[in-house]
């Protein structure tokens, strides 16, 4: 198959969240699965130049926005190994040292700049000259992509056979815009309405998306249930329950060879799910980093998240004096809302020896965070997907989650027998469930040889971008059959 992936961020250009691993992943799982595998990202400041390696392409052309035209140029990278990215260049993207806003907020223009990229892509598309069986477009940012395919660009030789599959990583986030931003897409007035894409008066891209595309993916079969309900549908529930014929949802990787106790260079000693004796030097440097006193019979609990609601924070600060009842400390690292980092000083000012905390983003003690850990802490509102509780199960870091999402997909509970499981859950988002899941935990805890084995099927499970990519594939195939 050609395949395209088209998205705002992909690792190693840009990222600010999981989405650039996804597309950069999975690109890259494509041709390595002897595919033809080709990528689009819009050329940014931010993007470090000695990883791009990007060279011109000699293609240039005029996208059509609003009344007038801008110039796009485009540029080549081979810095994603088997994958040829193409970068869309224009200032909207090269002459800000941000994404898609400051500290302050979004930028004002962000609709007029993903429409830009959106047609700019498929203008680019067009003048490659290639048939591409498959475009694969992520969130809101492309959620214009499959519109303009079915109304615009419909009888083009090059694209009009395209399928196009739209994942959603978060549904919350829409792009929603004024009305007259219709204008500037050049999209008719005649799509503006309820079943198109008008959303309480504004502009939705990705309902545009999701109403266009030809196949809808979210990052996790339970959330991919969870969105077609009012409590996680966003408003976006009815509609979703329209699409279900077409909406399905595939678990999110890791990159194993970025994960995996047995190669970390950040680690003072390797581990394997066979062999995970040298765990405890890894542990004994976490206490050290976050202040705490090394015992190898003294259950540690980790947690590496944003410091938000979503994250479930607020059950978390809630529960932290009962936790401390029994015989655990807790390390904690990540930045997000200053609410939640006054807290967090609060208690561990409380309890210095107990709670170990570095309110900053910092990849070697992630690394450490998880090897080190015994357990590891995921109490979220909601998780469309979830990396972290993937990364602590091959760490050996037991997560202890809130059945929501890709958790649930994810971490089987221990009350499903030893056998099968690989975690703790609970499902009522509240403290008292939060740390009666905790309490399940440091009971087993107690019983090292079941531990043990715990750990090793946690450490067993395979959740490689490979097997999600092959799930993709299969997807594919079926469109390019119906």
């Amino acid at each position: 198959m050609n395949i395209i992936t088209i998205a705002s961020e992909m690792v190693p250009f840009a990222k600010t969240g999981g989405l650039a691993d996804v597309a950069g992943s999975l690109a890259q799982m494509y041709q390595q699965a002897g595919h033809r595998s080709i990528a689009i990202v819009p050329h940014y400041q931010a993007s470090d130049k000695n990883i791009l390696q990007a060279e011109s392409t000699g293609i240039e052309f005029e996208v059509p926005i609003g009344h007038g035209t801008e110039k796009i140029t485009v540029f080549r990278s081979r810095a994603v190994p088997g994958v040829t990215s193409y970068l869309i260049d224009h200032p909207y993207f090269n002459s800000r040292a941000g994404l898609y806003g400051t500290a302050q907020g979004d930028y004002q223009d962000n609709a007029q700049r993903f429409i830009l990229f959106a047609r700019a892509s498929l203008e680019l598309i067009i003048r490659l000259g290639v048939n591409f069986d498959i475009v694969h477009c992520h969130d809101w940012q492309c959620g214009l992509i499959p519109v303009y395919l079915k109304n615009i660009y419909y009888n083009d030789p090059v694209i009009k056979d395209t399928k196009t599959v739209f994942t959603i990583h978060n549904l919350a986030f829409q792009g929603l815009f004024p009305p007259e931003t219709m204008l500037a897409a050049g999209l008719p007035w005649s799509l503006f309405h309820i079943d198109g894409l008008e959303f309480y008066g504004k502009m939705n891209f990705l309902k545009g998306g999701l109403s266009f595309s030809d196949h809808i993916t979210t990052v996790s079969p339970n959330y991919a249930r969870e969105i077609l309900t009012p409590e996680f549908g966003c408003g976006l529930h009815g509609l979703l329950n329209i699409l279900q014929h077409k909406l399905s949802g595939i678990i999110n990787g890791i990159d194993y060879s970025e994960w995996d106790p047995g190669t970390d260079r950040f680690l003072p000693a390797r581990y394997y799910a066979t062999d995970f004796t040298s765990k405890q030097t890894s542990k004994r440097l976490l206490c050290r980093r976050f202040g705490l006193k090394y015992q190898a019979e003294k259950p540690l609990l980790g947690m590496v998240s944003r410091l938000s609601a979503q994250k479930g924070l607020d059950i978390l600060v809630e529960c932290l004096p009962r936790l401390f009842e029994s015989n655990l400390d807790i390390a904690i690292l990540g930045t997000g809302d200053i609410g939640y980092h006054e807290l967090l000083i609060s208690r561990q000012q409380q309890h210095p020896e107990r709670l170990g905390l570095k309110l900053a983003f910092d990849n070697e003690m992630a690394h450490l965070t998880y090897a080190g850990s015994d357990m590891f802490l995921m109490p979220s509102r909601y998780e469309p997907c979830g990396l972290g509780q993937l990364i602590a199960l091959r760490y050996g870091a037991i997560p202890i989650v809130r059945n929501t999402g890709g958790l649930a997909d994810t971490v089987v509970d221990y009350n499903q027998g030893l056998q099968k499981a690989n975690g703790f859950s609970f499902n009522e988002y509240s403290p008292t469930a939060f740390s009666g899941a905790i309490s399940r935990a440091l009971n087993l805890f107690e019983d090292q040889p079941s531990w043990q084995q715990l750990m090793s099927s946690a450490m067993s499970c395979d959740y490689s971008w490979k097997a999600s990519a092959r799930k993709y594939l299969d997807l594919f195939y079926k469109l390019l059959a119906e």
